[in-house]
């Protein structure tokens, strides 16, 4: 799901934040560096909780590695359709 609509983009990194327990801006930068794909997004937010790593990736190249790392623990799941 990628999403430009400026409302809507803000609603779902709120939700997404409060999930997270990440700053609103941290989660919209992360979702304007995967090019507003939310799905993406969403991958990228429970390996890092499930890989417990406590960081904000800065570039593409940091995310490929967290989406490439194997989690350890299954604690986040995000159901994006309950």
């Amino acid at each position: 799901m990628k999403t430009n609509h400026k409302y809507t983009k803000k609603m779902l990194c709120d939700w997404l934040s409060d999930l997270t327990n990440r700053h609103p801006r941290q989660t919209l930068f992360l979702l304007d560096l995967l090019e507003g794909d939310f799905h993406k997004l969403v991958q990228l937010e429970m390996r890092l909780k499930n890989c417990f790593c406590h960081y904000c990736p800065g570039d593409m190249g940091e995310v490929e590695k967290v989406l490439s790392m194997e989690p350890r623990t299954d604690l986040l799941t995000i159901n994006l359709y309950k």
